[in-house]
């Protein structure tokens, strides 16, 4: 989706994606790809983009793993050269290791890392990165110019942040909560500047943004649904109940270091040590609350990253002897095994699905070579099951705008979307579509001569009007040889009743649609709709 976005502007267009907002890693996005192809036109870069996306984003990933390990680095090297304490420059390294091991409870696998895809969390892991090392640096400052110098670059940094994804908005609180109103004033004006560079190219869009923005803050549902309100309270109460159990260690300990930081603060206003761990921690929880809205695990990859400061300050802050020196080593050669073994046991799940799902592709290709190879796609899982089904879903989620293109390079490719659609009579994402986002039949793909196979996550496939056979199955996907359909049929006789619903003729709006039913119209869930809609007018008929 980010690649797809990067590749609009190539094209001069605004991108279609400007949720989170998410338009910085677009722009890196951008960057990289002009300087791969630097003197090309925007038709050649794009063809060469399409024809091989996997090294384009093999480029971006390691960009930012490069710039996540500078960042990591400086914040070390700063801390040891200002304080000559090693534990307290290695302290600040802990976050990142904790990154790897995120437990996810909703995922099919132990083990989900954010920092191994190529998402908004991956350049919050640069951008907390920077925040901290600031963040560090206004503690350490010894004089107004480096205090001026340090509020600057946290607002740059958190403008960024911001237009990176929404998430970073309790970051922003922290400095708000530390420095004085004058230099509240350079920082909110820095934020701003910042903000609208690295949104420069949604300008055009901020209404549509800001309508998002005031949606996801007013309605309970995700991404800005449902009915009106902030917050659905059992909803927000189990999400933070499961943030708590995944993540105790750091639930608690955020829990632990405000309250003790709030004592001392009371006892000692002007204690610095104690009021930066205090809003520090003030911003982590006010993190926690915020992802419990609207919970996915990868978010708390800010919130988890304020543990930089924390622990280092904390660690300065407090009384030292030998005794706690060795405990703070034992506690840091733990967690790093802990995350170290957690992380190469990720590597081997993730190898081991990869390539589970390649090669019962590469199977399914050599042994059916003109068949029609449909990747399946569904709520189970977002995983892409063959090398184009990314670029489908890529396009597909950034309006088609790529469509002409993608056909043109790939004919004759069709992807299945499972993926059931709100009760009404519209046709949205279900079904077989092309690259166009067109819906196609299967009897039509029958017609054409080939072979047509449905690879799928699992190894079930459940009556979508579709009659299967199961030819090749391993540990993770299936494939699926269509044998016979009755989809067509049944769309039409939906139409029919739809159009007879709108003249009023009801008996024969009933019997199409319970045709279409017979005939497992899908999805279901709109047929009994439409039927639901039928029913009161035939009683008012028969009255």
């Amino acid at each position: 989706m980010f690649l797809f976005n990067a590749l609009h502007m190539v094209k001069h267009l605004t991108p279609t994606f400007l949720d989170t907002p998410g338009t910085t890693l677009q722009l890196l996005i951008l960057l990289i790809i002009r300087l791969l192809n630097f003197g090309l036109s925007a038709s050649e870069t794009l063809n060469k983009v399409l024809l091989n996306p996997e090294f384009y984003l093999s480029v971006t990933f390691y960009i930012l793993v490069i710039s996540s390990f500078i960042t990591s680095i400086l914040l070390a090297g700063y801390v040891y050269i200002k304080t000559q304490d090693k534990i307290a420059a290695l302290i600040t390294q802990l976050p990142w290791l904790s990154f790897f091991p995120l437990k996810a409870f909703d995922s099919p696998f132990p083990v989900l890392p954010a920092v191994t895809n190529i998402i908004g969390e991956h350049l919050l892991v640069v951008l907390t990165g920077l925040f901290n090392l600031f963040f560090l640096s206004l503690y350490f400052s010894k004089s107004t110019r480096q205090e001026l110098f340090s509020v600057l670059m946290l607002s740059v940094v958190c403008g960024f942040g911001l237009a990176t994804k929404l998430t970073f908005i309790p970051l922003i609180l922290i400095p708000l909560m530390i420095i004085s109103w004058r230099l509240k004033i350079l920082f909110i004006l820095g934020l701003i500047s910042s903000f609208i560079l690295g949104t420069f190219p949604v300008i055009c869009k901020y209404p549509v943004m800001f309508d998002f923005i005031m949606n996801y803050s007013t309605h309970p549902g995700l991404y800005g649904k449902g009915a009106v309100g902030i917050i659905d309270w059992p909803l927000f109460w189990a999400h933070l109940k499961i943030i708590a159990y995944y993540h105790r260690f750091f639930v608690f300990s955020t829990l632990g270091l405000f309250l003790w930081s709030t004592l001392q603060f009371i006892n000692n206003p002007g204690n610095r040590n104690t009021r930066f761990i205090w809003a520090a921690t003030l911003g982590s929880l006010a993190h926690y609350l915020f992802v419990a809205k609207h919970l996915a695990f990868h978010y708390l990859l800010i919130g988890f990253s304020l543990f930089s400061p924390i622990f280092c300050l904390f660690y300065l802050g407090i009384p030292k002897n030998i005794v706690l020196k060795r405990l703070v080593v034992i506690a840091i050669i733990l967690c790093c095994s802990m995350n170290i073994f957690q992380t190469l046991m990720y590597r081997k799940n993730m190898s081991e699905l990869s390539n589970d799902i390649n090669n019962l592709y590469e199977k399914v290709s050599s042994k059916y070579p003109n068949s029609i190879i449909v990747p399946t796609n569904s709520l189970a899982t977002n995983i892409y099951l063959t090398p184009l089904h990314g670029l489908f879903l890529g396009n597909y989620a950034s309006s088609h705008k790529e469509s002409g293109e993608l056909a043109r390079l790939y004919p004759n490719n069709y992807f299945f979307n499972t993926e059931m659609t709100e009760p009404s009579d519209r046709e949205d994402g279900y079904g077989i579509r092309d690259f166009y986002g067109n819906r196609v039949f299967a009897e039509d793909l029958l017609s054409s001569g080939s072979s047509v196979i449905f690879i799928k996550w699992g190894d079930d496939f459940p009556n979508y009007g579709l009659t299967v056979r199961l030819i090749e199955k391993s540990k993770y996907v299936s494939a699926y040889l269509l044998l016979d359909s009755t989809e067509k049929r049944a769309y039409t006789l939906f139409l029919e009743s739809v159009d007879f619903l709108n003249q009023k003729k009801y008996q024969e709006a009933f019997i199409s649609a319970f045709k279409s039913k017979a005939l497992n119209f899908q999805p279901e869930n709109k047929i009994d709709y439409l039927l639901s809609e039928i029913y009161p007018q035939l009683e008012l008929n028969k009255q």
